[in-house]
């Protein structure tokens, strides 16, 4: 049983210190010498418990999932107006990023070797999907104009996200997924053109307008508000 223990102690001392080393350094430029260092662990012990350097990303791609999903589930809940849960979403996303090395160690993995079932554009498609229902709820709650476009709203928040996780020397920029018609919309970086924030800005109602509802409460209203 002590032997198990001290085991597991490895382990998440490995995935922590890779968290740390990736986020700073990203995949391709990440030694596992300097993850061992970090951790205070041997060598055979790191292969005991991953077999490569692109299992142990995965397995903090995997843990940071596990997190993320977490801390964003309790803001899908079909009482909470829909507006409210996209910042709260935003909010706790941002702030994991910034102080979770695990979640933000995930992200930047993500635009740079894909999640853990090797699919980036499963991640982030999930995500972009889960703003547009959002916004299309809010629409119909009131809180978005009827004009506004949800498939504009999903890939902004996600779009200004990327750009903003932390990103080592950020020689790397994250790539956007295709869109759901297949005609690469998502395959270069965010740069010059149209950009989504141009359409969505002028759709959301001045407060005086939203239906008589009390504003929100709690930090993730007065940081994106």
């Amino acid at each position: 049983m002590a032997t198990q223990k001290r085991a597991e102690v490895t382990r998440r001392a490995l995935l922590y210190a890779a968290a740390e080393v990736f986020t700073r350094h990203g995949y391709a430029d990440t030694k596992l010498s300097e993850i061992l260092t970090q951790a205070v662990a041997t060598k055979g012990a790191l292969y005991f418990h991953y077999a490569s350097k692109e299992e142990l990303a995965r397995a903090v791609i995997e843990e940071g999932t596990r997190r993320f999903t977490a801390v964003c589930t309790p803001y899908l809940d079909s009482a909470t107006p829909a507006f409210e849960a996209m910042l709260g979403i935003s909010f706790v996303t941002v702030d994991a990023a910034l102080n979770d090395a695990v979640m933000g160690a995930t992200f930047r993995l993500i635009t740079e070797m894909g999640d853990y079932r090797s699919s980036e554009t499963d991640t982030f498609a999930t995500w972009i999907s889960t703003y547009q229902l959002l916004a299309r709820r809010a629409i119909d709650e009131g809180d978005l104009r009827e004009d506004t476009d949800p498939d504009a709203v999903g890939q902004l928040l996600v779009e200004l996200f990327a750009r903003g996780t932390p990103a080592g020397d950020g020689h790397r920029q994250p790539r956007r997924p295709a869109d759901a018609d297949g005609d690469g919309v998502g395959s270069a970086a965010p740069g010059a053109g149209d950009h989504p924030e141009s359409r969505l800005l002028p759709t959301i109602p001045h407060p005086e307008a939203a239906h008589g509802r009390p504003a929100m409460k709690g930090a993730a209203a007065g940081s994106f508000v």
